[in-house]
């Protein structure tokens, strides 16, 4: 069993210890400072009208301080024996000799009664600096003195040097007084010698405080924190004993205080580091010790020779359905028959007797849950200090696991030889035997394998990132799996699917690793086909329209946060047309595809050219800079670098052919524009190119004051609009194959003052931008929630469901189900007939709380249906974990259901998808029968366009469908 839990624990706790204890001294220095630098402007009020009002205070400060002295000496004194003496014998003797000196110094305050001499203020400043000097000293030699023992002579010859010093001190302020300076003049104050001495001694003190407070960081007492608190709270005393101008001002006592708290600081340094902390840390040893045998999961008991029990952990209370307490001092036969309890003692008495421990397996029934196991048991004779047995030491490992996993191996054994490749390696993952199977994939035989790391196959750059990955997994979880690339014996990469798998021996080490890898080339070539007829142009292999689309999407959003601008250049060939009807669509392909390659040979790797259709593509140039001149001026640039390369001869197989082209060109930056309208404002400019002759680059004017001045006047009317209530919703009708009506989508419609009904893609995005949406959002809820609480009373309509569509913003509110199900309950809707539709840019967020979210709402009735269904990239691995209800076919896909097979290809992937999920589908943008046709063919039979009903006012949806079910 492994002491980590434990070794975690101690150094969780030393480091709680280690901050609490450093953390306290510096917020005492801080709080003290603040109130020296605030008491410092205080007036020195003189606080006792009579010298001896003021002398039993004092007194009583002094004495204090003394007393803390003394026993400062008291712990150095008893602490002279231990390892590390040389910081306490320091303080002790060094505050011995400051102890004496303050107790002359306060017989010889003002008002005292004459001690040797009459006492004065000028008698006891002289003691009073003579004291401070030596604690200075003091704490400047404990900062500066290294870790180790003093002998006990020398300890002697420390103490009676400060005693030589106290009597040097006495001797000179009794008796020499008048060849000392003078330090106070009745009348005048302190004098500038004493005011100079005390600052010197204030900046003593301040560099003992740095030097304790540096060296704290090699010090594992943590003492020096207070210690270095203690001399910086010790200045502060000295600075207020440079400002009081009378013995019993402010000033004064303040200083006395401040001495008081530094001297309680020492003290406290050297009672928890020398005192408290070996009784604590003994008892954290002892709890460690209890907590780590309480964890073990083995079975651990001790006995005596009688075979009495002395102490059991937690598990072993599980095997007599006992706490340890009733356990303790009662022998086997207490808890099991007498056969089985012999049997126990037999194994003690076995263990005594060789003097060795004693193993054997046995079957164990555990009393506190009914569970029997196979378990290895050593009993080990434990020795008291004179050699002689005292007891038995009882350990039990539970092998029944173990046991099973052997039978399993050999079982495992028999599937080795499998379809898929399978390799077995040693700790060191180094292969020790592999499989048929992985000899067809890899290509390498068994021999060429053997003793060979596993890694060796990797063909990822990101390897030792993977490795990592790997380890950590596998000490968490025990095995591994995931998409790897790997390298065949010919250099041939490939796509695999691996499973690594730890393989433990009876004490838990790892013994083996088993990988697994299953080839899935065939799966990942079907999957960028899908991705490919989804995103690229099958002719040219560019990006198709809607992966055009999303990369500007993206590059807005990065052009807004990085403030530079990129350009968007539509490029339509001159005179296409005529090729292809003197020499046939083939010729055309190929021109087409000789003008993709010449279009990326003239741009950088990160820019993006693209296909819309017909003979028209896209270029989007990538952070042109943050200066528009400058973005313009590159444009320039690589359009006329375009033109020259377009316009050079093309061999198209049996013709030598030349065209040119026409480029339209805008600047943006952020997504102040959509990107239908980038690329309306380049089509305007290519259009403006051909009429200027042809082959040339023009560039769209985009008139920015009037534009941002029309959005910034729309959206004050929008935030108007919200105020006033403009808005209203409108329906449009759902029907099932066979015209029956089966539902609605609710949609927002403005109702402006002077621009009359304004449809939602004039504001929605700019609602987005503003924030304004989670008001609309909300009110767009509340109003359909109203409108199906309503309809629940009438019978022609209590049946339908009702569509709202949700914003991204909306979905990422933290109170976003509260709000749902608080307007559920508001307006009496039932919940069954509110249908949600989420679009696919909601799956680049967080996916595990959108997950959540749908399940909260999902269990109270609320169905889900995914809209715009195949426009982004959405995760097969997402919809399996999304409770969706339905899914939704774009319009985009239905418009050229007739024409377009790729269009064709991908509704019918829909519909295999939703059937395989487990969804319904509609269809949405469905104008004509030919495309309902085409969809009931497909295994569509639900729809929603104009069709079958626009979106309408309330009254006039209502009517709709009672003529439909009238005519149905």
């Amino acid at each position: 069993m492994s002491t980590e839990p434990g070794i975690r624990l101690q150094a969780l706790t030393r480091a709680v210890r280690t901050e609490l204890a450093s953390s306290a001294p510096l917020q005492w220095s801080i709080v003290l400072s603040v109130l020296f630098a605030f008491g410092k402007f205080l007036p020195a009020a003189k606080l006792f009208s009579v010298p001896e009002h003021y002398l039993a205070i004092h007194n009583l400060l002094e004495f204090l301080s003394m007393a803390v002295s003394a026993m400062v000496f008291a712990i150095a004194l008893t602490l002279g024996r231990h390892a590390g003496n040389r910081q306490p014998i320091v303080l002790g003797c060094g505050f011995l000799a400051v102890c004496l000196i303050d107790f002359a110094h306060t017989l010889s305050f003002a008002g005292m009664p004459a001690l040797i001499t009459p006492s004065g203020p000028e008698k006891a400043i002289n003691f009073w600096l003579a004291g401070r000097y030596v604690a200075a000293l003091t704490l400047l030699w404990a900062a500066l003195v290294q870790t180790g023992n003093w002998s006990a002579a020398l300890r002697r010859t420390l103490i009676s040097a400060a005693l030589l010093l106290v009597a040097l001190v006495w001797w000179a302020c009794f008796f020499g007084a008048a060849s000392l300076p003078r330090t106070f003049i009745a009348g005048q104050g302190l004098t500038p010698l004493k005011i100079h001495a005390e600052y010197l001694v204030a900046a003593l003190y301040a560099l003992a405080a740095i030097l304790l407070y540096v060296r704290r960081a090699r010090s594992e007492l943590g003492d020096l924190e207070w210690l270095a608190a203690a001399a910086w709270t010790l200045g502060l005393a000295e600075l207020y004993f440079t400002l009081y101008t009378d013995v019993t001002d402010l000033f004064n006592l303040l200083g006395h205080v401040y001495k008081t708290i530094a001297y309680l600081m020492v003290y406290r340094a050297l009672f928890a580091v020398w005192v408290q902390r070996p009784y604590r840390e003994l008892e954290f040893e002892r709890s460690r010790l209890k907590t780590l045998v309480s964890s073990i999961p083995d079975l651990v008991w001790l006995k005596d020779a009688q075979g009495v029990y002395l102490s059991c952990n937690r598990s072993f209370e599980r095997l007599y359905g006992a706490p340890e307490a009733r356990i303790v001092g009662k022998t086997d036969f207490d808890f099991v028959d007498a056969e089985m309890a012999r049997f126990f003692r037999a194994n003690d008495q076995r263990a005594i007797a060789a003097d060795a421990p004693s193993i054997n397996e046995e079957w164990l029934d555990f009393a506190a849950d009914g569970y029997r196991g196979l378990f290895e048991t050593t009993k080990t004779p434990m020795k008291g200090p004179d050699g002689e047995i005292i007891g038995v030491l009882g350990i039990a490992h539970d092998i029944t696991e173990h046991k099973l996993n052997e039978e399993q191996l050999r079982i495992a054994a028999t599937a080795f030889e499998s379809q898929e490749g399978m390799a077995i390696t040693d700790p060191q993952r180094l292969i020790l035997r592999t499989n048929r199977a992985f000899s067809e994939i890899t290509g390498y035989t068994a021999d060429e394998v053997t003793g060979r790391p596993l890694d060796f196959l990797y063909a990822d750059p990101h390897g030792p990132a993977i490795f990592d990955e790997i380890r950590q997994a596998i000490d968490a979880r025990n095995s591994w799996s995931g998409e790897s690339g790997y390298r065949r014996k010919n250099g041939e990469r490939f796509p695999c699917w691996l499973t690594i798998t730890a393989v433990k021996d009876a004490l838990g080490e790892i013994s083996n690793y088993v990988a697994t890898l299953i080839d899935f080339t065939e799966r990942k070539r079907a999957e960028e086909e899908i991705n490919s007829l989804a995103f690229y142009d099958p002719l040219t292999n560019l990006p198709n329209r809607r992966l055009l689309f999303e990369r500007l999407k993206q590059l807005q959003v990065m052009t807004a946060r990085n403030d530079t601008y990129s350009a968007l250049m539509l490029i339509d060939l001159d005179n296409f047309k005529t090729l292809n009807d003197a020499h046939g669509h083939d010729t055309g392909d190929i021109l087409l595809q000789q003008v993709a390659q010449r279009l990326g040979l003239c741009v950088r790797e990160s820019d993006t050219v693209a296909r819309l259709g017909g003979d028209e593509f896209v270029l989007i140039l990538n952070t042109l800079g943050g200066i528009l001149p400058d973005a313009a001026s590159q444009t320039e640039a690589i359009g006329k670098k375009l033109l020259t390369a377009l316009s050079e001869s093309y061999h198209l197989s049996h013709i030598v052919h030349r065209c040119s082209a026409s480029i339209g060109a805008t600047i943006f930056k952020g997504n102040h524009s959509s990107v239908e309208e980038l690329l309306k404002q380049a089509d305007l400019a290519m259009y403006a190119a051909k009429e200027s002759g042809r082959n040339t680059l023009q560039f769209f004017d985009p008139t920015m004051q009037a534009t941002a001045l029309k959005r910034a006047t729309l959206e004050a009317e929008l935030i108007r609009a919200v105020d006033l209530a403009q808005f209203c919703l409108y329906y449009q009708i759902q029907v099932a194959d066979e015209g029956r009506v089966i539902g609605a989508e609710a949609l927002i419609r403005w109702q402006h003052s002077e621009r009359g009904l304004v449809p939602p893609g004039d504001f929605i995005p700019l609602a987005e931008d503003s924030g304004l949406i989670l008001p609309l959002g909300d009110w767009v809820l509340s109003t359909a929630c109203a409108q199906l609480a309503r309809w629940a009373r009438n019978p022609r309509f209590a049946e339908l469901t009702l569509a709202v569509n949700l914003s991204i913003k909306q979905v990422r509110e933290p109170d976003f189900v509260n709000k749902v199900t608080g307007i559920l309950a508001r307006t009496g809707a039932n919940p069954r007939r509110l249908k949600l539709e989420l679009t696919e840019s909601l799956f680049a967020g967080d996916i595990e709380d959108l997950i959540g979210k749908m399940h909260a709402l999902k269990a109270c009735g609320v169905s889900f249906s995914l809209d715009d269904f195949g426009t982004g990239y959405s995760s097969l691995s997402y919809l399996r974990q999304l409770p969706l209800d339905q899914l939704k076919i774009d319009q985009s896909f239905v418009r050229d259901l007739l024409i377009d097979p790729n269009d064709t290809a991908i509704a019918r992937t829909v519909v295999a998808l939703a059937d395989t999920l487990g969804l319904s589908v509609i269809a949405e943008g469905v104008e004509t029968r030919a495309q309902q046709d085409r969809l009931r063919q497909l295994g569509c039979f639900a729809y929603q366009g104009y069709l079958f009903g626009r979106p309408l006012p309330l009254a006039e949806f209502e009517a709709l469908v009672r003529q439909v079910r009238a005519t149905a």
